[in-house]
């Protein structure tokens, strides 16, 4: 007897051979998938995090030095129009004038310090620091601190 094609058992043979295979190579495409949407989640705060920053270093430098105080985790100075403006951390997001800067679903903000320091040329040379040290939400192992230091140029 001369049959030609193949048994059940060499074709289950072949398809599970197969489906290893393909698990061995599709497990390091996983990982360059995973590794490129954590990439992008990091790259989403810092960005976030580098805008606000750089709104609030803007307006500081137009701000009148001699308007600037802090008070309970917040910063509350008068813009270059004379506009009271209040940057403020409150429940992990920065705010400014009660409208959220920070998106709560890609980082928590963890802390926030202001401070101001006189620089011995009167009350409105001021020097403004700002540090915020944040963390991704889904990530425990991702975290950023920045700095921002700024002297008001309006008196």
């Amino acid at each position: 007897m001369n049959k030609k094609g193949f048994t059940l058992i060499e074709l289950t043979i072949v398809v599970s051979i197969l489906s290893i295979l393909m698990l061995v190579i599709s497990q390091p495409l996983v990982g360059i998938i995973r590794y490129q949407r954590d990439a992008q989640k990091s790259d989403n705060m810092r960005d976030n995090l580098q805008f606000t920053l750089n709104k609030m270093e803007k307006e500081l430098k137009t701000s009148s030095g001699s308007s600037i105080r802090i008070d309970n985790n917040s910063l509350s100075f008068k813009n270059q129009f004379g506009e009271d403006v209040t940057y403020a951390f409150a429940n992990n997001i920065i705010t400014k004038n009660s409208q959220n800067l920070t998106e709560s679903d890609v980082f928590k903000v963890d802390d926030v310090g202001f401070r101001v320091n006189n620089l011995g040329l009167g009350e409105q040379n001021k020097l403004v620091n700002v540090v915020v040290k944040a963390s991704a939400v889904d990530d425990v192992d991702d975290e950023i601190t920045m700095q921002i230091s700024v002297t008001p140029l309006n008196k």
